[in-house]
């Protein structure tokens, strides 16, 4: 008698193994404007930046440091408080983010997701407001 859960398994030939792709952050704050001298989004990115390593817009990460996180950060910025850098920003991000598109995958899984996160203050409002948009 031969051991019928084992036949019932499948059998993995294949020695590649799939690694989902990393998710690519495009991470934003703003700087200060009329009645925020010092934005905490600002001191948040400025943050982010030193625990990545990242100081400008597309900075590679140290040798090694990319490797081992679960995530890619693309950029970290803090844009000036007026609409004028924030659509010339975004105009940017539209062009990386074609480009990025028409590369092809470097996953097997499919390709790279994008995250947009962008933070910002309201004086208006006395608590932590978090809003999502699809």
């Amino acid at each position: 008698m031969g051991d019928t859960h084992a036949a019932a398994l499948p059998k993995h030939t294949s020695t590649q193994q799939h690694v989902a792709p990393k998710p690519k952050f495009i991470i934003t704050g703003f700087g200060r404007f009329c009645g925020v001298a010092q934005n905490p989004t600002e001191q948040l990115v400025n943050w982010l930046q030193q625990r990545s390593g990242q100081t400008t817009t597309a900075a590679a990460a140290p040798a090694g440091k990319e490797e081992q996180q679960p995530y890619c950060i693309s950029s970290l910025d803090v844009l000036e408080v007026s609409a004028d850098a924030v659509d010339a920003f975004m105009q940017k991000q539209q062009q990386l983010l074609i480009q990025h598109a028409s590369q092809p995958p470097s996953s097997l899984d499919g390709p790279q997701p994008v995250v947009l996160l962008h933070f910002g203050v309201d004086t208006q409002v006395g608590v932590v407001d978090i809003l999502d948009c699809c």
